[in-house]
């Protein structure tokens, strides 16, 4: 439910454990056969209808018709009765109005909590960018704050720094991890004249840059402009009970003046129409309603944090149960994002563990976890973007690209669409070592499960196309996009809305973050960046795709208990006004028909724990 009025989050969790602490004595001794003295009812009751209940009334005057209209009348009926009664002698009501006061501000602080989240996202985006430079300033290296730094200005990058400013490189060369841009696993090769971009890794080779972009300009500046506008053209979601209590309120209201002035009229009994007209808005206090949605809610969170599902955004699960389409980002997501050897002679990769051992890269990271050697080498040279080169056994290796090869005098014939490198000893080729991002655990039966839920697939990588293409094809996804861009991601997703799909994006990296924003719903794998899961509405706690099928299994029942939870509170409702108009119902009746409606849709909310989601 929309909170109109705009209680700070503190003052929001005060005013509900002021209602609660009051509350539960109420709630208990309703119970039991023993009743509260009137007047200790009255003072419990007192503060949670006018200080934990303000902001009901503060929305019902300054806006229009929905819920807070809803709780308002229903609690000030249920109070202003019980008041009246202290004096005439009736039934206390005050447990009513104190319990649903409770209820709805739990659901508050819910909704609370998922906006707070939603402002992570940006900052972390945010401080990806370096707060400062070097920058040359003739033969003096001068660090400054970024905001310092000018175009055309020749900053220096050196090995394990993050490049602060989109630029091209003018001296130097080295490998630039861009995986947390642009979803490529492999580094990539940077030499004169090569563009860099803000926020990526420097992992080998000191660079100078010269600068071409700045501030909202570079690449992780249109990343943070189009999450930014992805998120206003979302719009506000109208809660269901709100939309409902904009036609029910009004009935509500029309039929308990209607039940007043017949009594009145036409059996000219003044109290027995105020008492129905009472009873009507007692038995239609939306207290089976204000509990259908936050008690269905709080199940499913509590039951999604058993199963590593984290809901942070509560509107998230009713559109996550309409989605016909799932994007789904490789590298991270679908793969482990990390090298593996998956071809090589056991002797030439105890070679090449001995070369690699002496390099941060991450092909030679792979090479020396696979090789496991403590074999020696020595004269070690490392060639930046080519290969490397050194002896072992007094013998000279070379390992590295068929270029850095062809350099030495030494022709590779061997073509390979994967990731590899080529092993050389002295002038003689003689062997490659191949490796590939391995598919994380269960990911082919989760897609097996997706399609037989109905979902149409489609993969998403900024990799090569043959790299994506071929772990489309043994998924058994057809539809793909490779070497996409982090701009595009974006665009493939409001594409495929434009034709009328609803879509759901899987991702992991800084790159997926517009796509999950604009997506319907966002689901983030944990084992990503923090800007991917604050920039989606479900995370994913469990690092594979198994964690996908779970949330979407999740939401289905979710909604599936909150219609039926509103279908109780409704059929009750349909059949207690009229009783109640005709004076069959007093006020007494009306109050214990309502707690036990409360109760149905609190015992259907927790059989949502029952259900098995994995």
């Amino acid at each position: 439910m929309k909170c109109h009025a705009s209680p700070t989050h503190f003052h929001l969790k005060l005013q509900a454990t002021v209602a609660a602490i009051l509350a539960i004595p109420l709630l208990v001794f309703m119970f039991l056969p023993y009743e509260i003295p009137p007047w200790i009812q009255f003072v419990l009751a007192t503060p949670v209808q006018f200080y934990s209940g303000y902001s009901f009334y503060v929305g019902t005057f300054r806006k229009s018709i929905n819920m807070d209209t809803l709780v308002a009348l229903g609690t000030s009926a249920a109070y202003g009765l019980s008041l009246w009664n202290i004096f005439a002698g009736g039934h206390l009501y005050f447990e009513t109005s104190a319990v649903l006061i409770t209820f709805i501000l739990i659901g508050r602080i819910l909704e609370a909590r998922s906006k707070e989240r939603a402002q992570f996202g940006m900052k972390a985006l945010l401080e990806m960018q370096p707060t400062s430079a070097q920058v040359r300033r003739g033969d003096l290296l001068e660090t400054v704050n970024i905001e310092a730094v000018k175009k055309g200005d020749i900053v220096v990058i050196r090995p394990g720094e993050k490049v602060p400013v989109d630029g091209v490189v003018v001296k130097g060369s080295s490998h630039i991890d861009e995986s947390m841009l642009t979803g490529e696993s492999m580094p990539v090769k940077k030499e004169e004249k090569s563009p860099v971009s803000t926020g990526t890794m420097n992992k080998e080779g000191a660079i100078e840059v010269e600068v071409t972009k700045l501030g909202t300009e570079t690449s992780l500046g249109q990343i943070i402009k189009l999450v930014e506008e992805a998120s206003a053209s979302k719009p506000p979601v109208q809660k269901l009970v709100d939309r409902i209590a904009s036609i029910f309120v009004p009935c509500v209201v029309l039929i308990s003046i209607i039940t007043f002035f017949l009594w009145l009229f036409i059996e000219s009994n003044a109290a027995k129409g105020i008492l129905s007209a009472v009873a009507v808005l007692v038995v239609a206090c939306p207290c089976a309603l204000g509990l259908a949605t936050p008690m269905v809610i709080m199940v499913a969170v509590g039951l999604g944090a058993k199963k590593g599902i984290l809901i942070k955004d509560i509107s998230a699960l009713e559109k996550a149960k309409k989605l016909n389409t799932l994007v789904i980002d490789k590298t991270g997501t679908i793969t482990e994002g990390r090298l593996k050897v998956v071809e090589a002679e056991k002797n030439q990769l105890q070679i090449a563990g001995a070369l690699s051992q002496y390099s941060d890269h991450p092909i030679s990271t792979a090479i020396t976890e696979a090789a496991q050697t403590t074999t020696p080498c020595t004269d070690f040279v490392a060639h930046p973007g080519k290969g490397l080169e050194g002896k072992v056994d007094g013998k000279t290796y070379y390992l590295g690209s068929p270029a850095f090869l062809k350099e030495k005098g030494i022709t590779v014939e061997e073509k390979e669409e994967r990731v590899a490198v080529f092993l050389a000893a002295e002038s003689n080729y003689i062997g490659k070592i191949a490796f590939d991002d391995q598919m994380k655990e269960g990911t082919k039966e989760a897609v097996e499960k997706l399609k037989e839920m109905g979902f149409s697939l489609y993969l998403l990588s900024g990799d090569r196309k043959q790299v994506v293409e071929k772990i489309a094809q043994t998924l058994g996804i057809e539809g793909y996009f490779a070497e996409v861009l982090p701009q595009d991601k974006a665009q493939h997703i409001k594409e495929l809305k434009e034709k009328g799909e609803t879509v759901g994006m899987v991702g992991d990296g800084v790159n997926d973050a517009p796509a999950l924003t604009e997506a319907d719903v966002g689901f983030a794998i944990a084992s990503g960046t923090d800007v991917a899961m604050e920039s989606a509405s479900i995370g994913l706690m469990h690092s594979n795709m198994t964690n996908l099928t779970s949330a979407l299994l999740l939401a289905r029942y979710t909604l599936s208990k909150l219609w039926q939870n509103l279908g109780f509170a409704f059929v009750y409702n349909i059949i207690a006004i009229p009783f109640a108009a005709f004076g069959l119902l007093n006020p007494m009746i009306a109050g214990a028909a309502m707690a036990l409606s409360s109760i149905s849709v609190v015992l259907n909310a927790l059989t949502l724990q029952r259900k098995k989601i994995i």
